[in-house]
């Protein structure tokens, strides 16, 4: 078990590490494009409208990327009200519930997704003419993300009683993984 986890938390230290950088570039992307939106229209009264299509399709995947970044590194709100109340050996199988129900919803977003993409491949964008296809299955990666990032986690849960679980958790702190 705990081979298996190490390798989770390889594998997706690496993965986190790419995603990272792919945000930057489509964060840094993305304010590059409305600034030449902006220079442009104010200078020359013109905007391309691929421009705009850009970084709005930038933005869609740049949130979709985040939200699976801020999952792995427990940065997200969550309520911790009945696992800091349980009992000490309760703990690790609520968390490992949790965590199946964080599955589920990966898959059900990955699911989800694959249908929307598949309703809007021959719908074509007005300004690129790309298919819209390509921004939405942002909402694809993002659940793939969640289902390999949870499955580190459910292992994790999966574990011995950790020390935190015996003494109790602290509740007003929260706790962000290092990448």
């Amino acid at each position: 078990m705990e081979t298996l986890v190490r390798t989770f938390e390889v594998v997706n230290h690496f993965v986190t590490k790419v995603l990272l950088v792919v945000l930057f570039t489509l964060f840094a992307g993305t304010v590059s494009l409305l600034f030449v939106q902006v220079i442009g229209r104010y200078f020359f009264g013109f905007s391309p409208v691929w421009v705009v299509e850009t970084a709005q399709y930038s933005f869609i995947w740049l949130s979709f990327l985040g939200i699976s970044i801020a999952f792995r590194k427990k940065a997200h709100i969550s309520v911790d009200l009945v696992i800091d109340y349980s009992p000490p050996t309760m703990r690790n199988r609520l968390r490992f519930a949790i965590h199946l129900l964080i599955l589920f919803t990966g898959l059900a977003m990955t699911y989800s997704g694959i249908e929307v993409v598949r309703s809007l491949k021959d719908t074509v964008s007005p300004g690129m003419q790309i298919s819209m296809a390509w921004p939405y299955s942002g909402a694809v990666a993002c659940g793939l993300f969640i289902v390999l990032f949870g499955l580190e986690s459910s292992f994790k849960a999966l574990g011995p009683v950790s020390r935190e679980s015996e003494v109790g958790s602290d509740s007003g702190k929260q706790n962000v993984e290092s990448v």
